[in-house]
C-alpha cells in the first residue's frame, strides 16, 4: 500500500512576530525595504524563513493597519503606523457651503484631467481658471458678473 504525502497547511514560522521586531528597530523608523526585512528576519530568527512567509506576514500586517506600505520603485517600503490616532478635524456645519478649490498665487496644479476645470484665482473683477482641453492647458480670465 502506497502512503500518500501529508496534505495540509504549510509549517508555521511565527513570521509576523519577527517582522514586527525588525520594524520596531530604530533603523527602520523611516521605512525599510522588503529585501532588507527578509534579510533581518533571517538574522533575528536564526533560521532561514521562506520569502513567501515574510511577504504574507507583511500583507497581513498592512491589511490589519499595523504597518504602512509605500511604493519605492518596484519594491515596497514598510514602516509601523503611529500608535496615536489622528486628531479629528473641525466639524463642518451642514449650512456652510464647501469652499471652492483655489490654487495659491501662480502655482499651477501638477495634472489636470481631460475636461477638468480648476479655479486659480478669484479676484474682485475676474476669475482665472485652468482647464485641460484635448490634452492642452488652457488658461482663461472670466469677468465677474456685476
Amino acid at each position: 500500500m502506497v502512503k500518500r504525502a501529508r496534505s495540509g497547511k504549510r509549517p508555521r514560522h511565527g513570521t509576523r512576530k519577527w517582522v514586527l521586531t525588525v520594524l520596531q528597530s530604530p533603523e527602520a523608523a523611516g521605512g525599510i525595504l522588503t529585501a532588507d526585512i527578509q534579510r533581518q528576519v533571517d538574522q533575528a530568527s536564526g533560521a532561514k524563513i521562506p520569502s513567501y512567509s515574510v511577504y504574507q506576514a507583511l500583507r497581513t500586517l498592512v491589511k490589519r493597519k499595523e504597518v504602512r506600505a509605500t511604493r519605492k520603485g518596484r519594491e515596497y517600503s514598510y514602516r509601523l503606523m503611529s500608535a496615536e490616532p489622528a486628531a479629528p478635524g473641525p466639524a463642518i456645519a451642514e449650512t456652510e457651503a464647501p469652499a471652492l478649490p483655489v490654487a495659491g498665487g501662480s502655482q499651477l496644479p501638477h495634472k489636470i484631467a481631460p475636461g477638468e476645470v480648476t479655479i486659480l484665482e478669484i479676484g474682485e473683477t475676474h476669475v482665472e481658471t485652468a482647464s485641460n482641453l484635448h490634452g492642452k492647458l488652457v488658461l482663461q480670465r472670466h469677468p465677474r458678473p456685476k
